[in-house]
């Protein structure tokens, strides 16, 4: 019959790693839980079907992943029986809209104080705890890490304190 995967992605656009995180980077309003075949590349199999997840101004990668998670529970209980009796349809992805996303460093966490507020708000959203959480080197060199989802004006706030312009 094969083998089938949950993933935590838009596929073909969202493959491989930390695409949830990549999604809120981006600035995406939406991602999916999305249901495929397995095959030998990474993500790449036939699509049986996707839930779409709403990604609203004030989530951060952790809401997302537990809007992600409740679609895919909702898409197991729908697919499962079917599966199981052996014939599902699928489609394959439009390989002109496929991305592979590399998995998420904390070396991605460094604020660029060049971009606007709004991208650095996306940053904070996409890696504060559990993961890694976005940093910013003080004049002194010291590291500071921000570890929670911060919204454009208290990035605009700390931009300020911090003692950086915006470009």
């Amino acid at each position: 019959m094969g083998v089938v995967n949950i993933h935590g992605g838009k596929l073909p656009e969202y493959r491989g790693a930390s695409t949830l995180q990549w999604a809120i980077i981006n600035g995406e309003d939406s991602t999916a839980a999305t249901l495929h075949f397995v095959d030998e590349g990474v993500d790449t199999g036939p699509v049986i079907d996707s839930a779409e997840v709403v990604i609203e101004t004030h989530d951060s990668a952790l809401s997302v992943l537990g809007k992600v998670l409740n679609a895919s529970a909702l898409l197991l209980d729908i697919w499962l029986p079917i599966l199981l009796q052996g014939e599902v349809s699928s489609y394959p992805q439009d390989e002109s809209k496929a991305h592979v996303w590399s998995r998420c460093t904390p070396e991605d966490g460094l604020i660029d104080w060049a971009q606007s507020d709004e991208e650095i708000s996306l940053l904070t959203r996409a890696l504060a705890a559990p993961w890694t959480g976005a940093f910013y080197y003080t004049n002194d060199n010291k590291k500071v890490v921000i570890d929670y989802a911060l919204s454009p004006p208290e990035v605009a706030k700390l931009r300020k304190e911090a003692g950086r312009a915006a470009w």
